[in-house]
């Protein structure tokens, strides 16, 4: 919540339980609320769980007013050194949080969402974010191959990820503007967007297993575009 709080995006409301506010960390959030003009509202325990599908929740829920990005202006606006991720039918909301933080927290600049894949706002995806969705445009493409055309002519170069035979990770030299694209976790990337992509590369399998989880895969192919960009780590 407090990333919310402290982020662009408008917030209506916030509401809090009872027991929330029993809760050493409810001055200090409140407060942050109040500077910025948020209305706060407590509701009772039996109200909150209306409000909520969490079984165990913290608590409190805010009411927040979605941010709109458009994909025609990313190309233009993003600098020399970026990195898109496209998520092509994406379903589970796990996967989906977890690669949001990833992204987040390697610098990527956008993450593109094709048709057919998990909501973003899905209350499942939005808590496994961490706060990560506050932080980075999300752009949902009813038009996934339109947008990559489009990344492509602005000068984005167009990386497949494959479970096999595309340029090994360790190999692989990013280009400066690149858009990293991952696939459904049963079909991968579908033939259509592939026939689209400059570059296909895959993570190198040692042991026995049979498949990489998506978001992992994102994350260390993120640390590596990261590392091999040398720029060291930027946190607060």
């Amino acid at each position: 919540m407090e990333e919310a709080i402290e982020s662009e995006w408008r917030l209506e409301a916030i509401m809090v339980s009872s027991r929330f506010l029993r809760k050493d960390a409810y001055a200090q959030l409140i407060g942050k609320a109040v500077k910025k003009d948020i209305p706060v509202r407590e509701v009772t325990e039996r109200e909150f769980g209306k409000l909520s599908d969490t079984v165990s929740s913290q608590g409190i829920a805010a009411v927040v007013i979605k941010r709109e990005y458009s994909p025609d202006s990313l190309w233009k606006e993003h600098p020399a050194d970026s990195l898109v991720v496209g998520l092509e039918g994406l379903s589970d909301p796990g996967n989906a949080g977890t690669i949001l933080r990833s992204c987040d927290w390697f610098g990527a600049r956008a993450v593109l969402v094709s048709a057919g894949a998990v909501d973003i706002f899905n209350p499942k995806v939005v808590r496994s974010t961490m706060g990560a969705l506050f932080h980075l445009p999300v752009i949902a493409c009813p038009d996934l191959r339109g947008t990559l055309r489009n990344a492509s002519a602005g000068g984005f170069t167009l990386i497949s990820t494959v479970p096999e035979e595309g340029k090994p990770l360790s190999l692989f030299k990013f280009p400066k503007r690149s858009v990293l694209i991952f696939g459904s976790e049963a079909r991968g990337i579908s033939p259509e967007i592939l026939s689209l992509s400059d570059d296909c590369i895959t993570i190198p399998r040692f042991g026995r297993g049979e498949s990489l989880n998506v978001a992992v895969s994102c994350g260390i192919i993120l640390a590596a575009w990261r590392t091999q960009a040398g720029v060291g780590q930027e946190t607060g």
